[in-house]
């Protein structure tokens, strides 16, 4: 759990990096190689150097990697893990790039956009193409086979074509009937099936690699593990006894443990191999997103709430191991409060390479971009926080983020969500739903209302995913959704949608306290239904989106508050981890009413931030 020890600093919310003076000189000589190694669904609970949790699994080399490295308590990722690694190759939010969930092998995911300046493409024009650069292991950010909406890069090659000069490993995760030693392996855009263990191929690929490499390089070695499929790794990686626990679905935590003491020990051969020239290479070595929710609920000691690990934006879904070590590290062994964010792997990358992101021949002085070295923290953890809130979303699906909902409902003002489809009926129907701004939680948060109905009539509420095709119940017209869905959640309970409303004597109709729908794995759409008994004939309004499945939005000051914001017509959960770092007692549990000045003053410069960041989402 993060707690926050340090000074408000003054530096806000930029929209650009810090480019701090130049520690390693500029010729190509003197530019260290970086080695970027990312673990895969491994939480902060889940390692003894942050002291939090106690069933773990024995790490002794990344154990002593941090006794080396500055160690951050305070770093942030998205929930799951296409969007963090996007924000890694980016330094851009999900909302500014569209990549919001985990990216599937599925037409209406989108994947990354070749648009993006990934941190090889970075590296090739910010030094004149002086360092080489590889990617071993998982990229899970676009298709392999299936086609994309938006246009995005697709293909076994695809981490090649976004940028990297080598690429071994895998696109999407390890899915069955595949396993750990039979997977779909990339070979620079040559696939076919792999029997060797995972967890060593992606170190066997880089150590083969680097023995042909005579320049600086960037290397990134994303491991599938300790990410499902749960299994029974080589005996000879591990110490935990498989032998009497069933499957690894009736002992998720056991096999789960097994799995990252094998990533431990790949990671020390990697190290041992590296030789002397460890010493000479800047390691970062981080987790993607917090421990599943399987490995979480079989927790003896009950560290964390099952519901706040992987997928998650509570600590335990977004607060992930990070620790720095090599030649720029000169308080090894240091824990450092600063909040930094996956975002800021790009910057801190460019910084070490020499790279100024400040020259538009570099990165474009038109984008956005949120990434903040935390390079200075190599040598000074006690150094106030680049930023003075962090950030971190999750949301549904992978879109082009024009057509994303979610300013909608972020404003300081009561404002309407916008039509987003209609069905071209002429018999003037109109449905809207307005909610109330971010950081209130009061009944009645959001409300669904129908205008142009005939005075007194009975009203059917349509819902479901946006498939149009004509219903014969409804006189043939184009409908959201054929079957419609038979519940929809509110504050105060459950509106069968099966059930006639009736509007009142002007032809209107208001649903008070609409929240979000049941989980469903489409965006979600309203309409409105009207009968006229007398000629047996149905008019359609207009369609709505609600709000997305998962659409959550969250905030943390250098302070410990915290605001969570699920922002499509939902709710908020405000927090104050230093004194309740498990995040069980939502301040706002019972409306604003019951806020101290001070929380309600904190509160609103939550409230502030999100706003002024979310308004700048190009």
């Amino acid at each position: 759990m993060s707690f926050f020890l340090l000074s408000v600093s003054l530096i806000g919310l930029s929209l650009a990096a810090t480019i701090p003076d130049d520690p390693t000189g500029s010729d190509t000589e003197s530019r260290p190689d970086i080695l970027l190694i990312i673990a895969d669904d491994l939480g902060t609970e889940m390692l003894a150097p942050y002291g939090i949790g106690r069933d773990i699994p024995k790490t002794p080399n990344l154990d002593a990697l941090a006794e080396r490295s500055v160690l951050f308590r305070n770093a942030w990722s998205a929930p799951v893990c296409s969007p963090t690694r996007a924000c890694i190759q980016t330094g851009r939010y999900g909302f500014r790039t569209g990549i919001g969930y985990t990216v599937k092998n599925l037409e209406r995911f989108n994947g990354l956009s070749a648009s993006e300046i990934i941190l090889p493409e970075m590296l090739d024009s910010g030094t004149d193409s002086a360092y080489r650069h590889a990617l071993f292991g998982k990229w899970h950010l676009n298709h392999v086979s299936s086609e994309d909406r938006s246009g995005a890069l697709v293909g076994p090659d695809v981490v090649r074509a976004h940028g990297y000069g080598h690429h071994e490993g895998i696109i999407h995760n390890i899915l069955e009937p595949d396993s750990y030693t039979n997977w779909p392996k990339v070979s620079n855009g040559e696939q076919r099936q792999s029997r060797v263990y995972a967890t060593t191929a992606t170190v066997d690929d880089f150590l083969k690699w680097r023995e042909t490499v005579d320049a600086p390089y960037f290397a990134v070695l994303a491991f599938n593990a300790p990410h499902t499929p749960l299994h029974a790794p080589p005996r000879e990686l591990h110490s935990v006894d498989l032998t009497s626990m069933g499957s690894p679905n009736q002992r998720p935590r056991v096999f789960y443990k097994a799995m990252v003491e094998a990533l431990d020990t790949e990671i020390g051969r990697l190290f041992e191999s590296m030789g002397s020239s460890l010493s000479e290479t800047t390691v970062i070595f981080m987790g993607d997103n917090g421990t599943p929710i399987a490995v979480v609920k079989k927790d003896p000691y009950k560290t964390l709430d099952k519901s706040h690990s992987k997928g998650s934006v509570y600590e335990g879904g977004v607060n992930v191991p990070l620790y720095v070590s090599g030649p720029g590290v000169t308080a090894a062994g240091a824990k450092c409060n600063a909040m930094v964010h996956a975002v800021d792997i790009f910057a801190t990358v460019a910084e070490l390479a020499d790279v100024d992101l400040s020259d538009p021949d570099v990165y474009p002085a038109d984008r956005t971009l949120d990434s903040k070295s935390f390079v200075p923290y190599l040598t000074d953890p006690e150094l106030p926080s680049p930023r003075r809130f962090n950030f971190t979303e999750k949301f549904f699906e992978n879109t082009a983020v024009a057509a994303q909902v979610d300013k909608t409902q972020v404003g300081q003002d009561i404002v309407c969500q916008e039509v987003v489809e209609s069905t071209g009926s002429d018999d003037g129907l109109s449905l809207s739903m307005c909610g109330d701004p971010i950081g209130e939680r009061m009944r009645g948060s959001s409300t669904l209302t129908l205008t142009g109905a005939a005075p007194n009539a009975q009203i059917f509420i349509l819902g479901g995913p946006f498939r149009p095709r004509p219903d014969p119940r409804f006189g043939g017209a184009i409908t959201i959704c054929p079957n419609t869905y038979n519940k929809f959640n509110t504050i105060g309970g459950t509106l069968d949608l099966n059930d006639a409303l009736t509007a009142d004597g002007e032809g209107n109709l208001s649903i008070p306290g609409i929240i979000r729908q049941t989980s469903n794995p489409s965006d979600y759409y309203l309409q409105a239904a009207t009968l006229d008994e007398a000629t047996a004939t149905w008019s359609i309004s207009n369609a709505i989106r609600v709000n997305q499945t998962v659409n959550a939005k969250a905030v943390i000051s250098e302070a410990g508050y915290k605001l969570i914001s699920y922002v499509s017509g939902g709710h908020s959960e405000f927090y104050h981890l230093p004194s309740d770092p498990r995040e069980r007692v939502d301040l706002l549990a019972n409306g604003t009413e019951d806020l101290s000045d001070d929380d309600r003053e904190k509160l609103a410069e939550l409230r502030k931030a999100l706003f002024d960041l979310l308004r700048t989402w190009r």
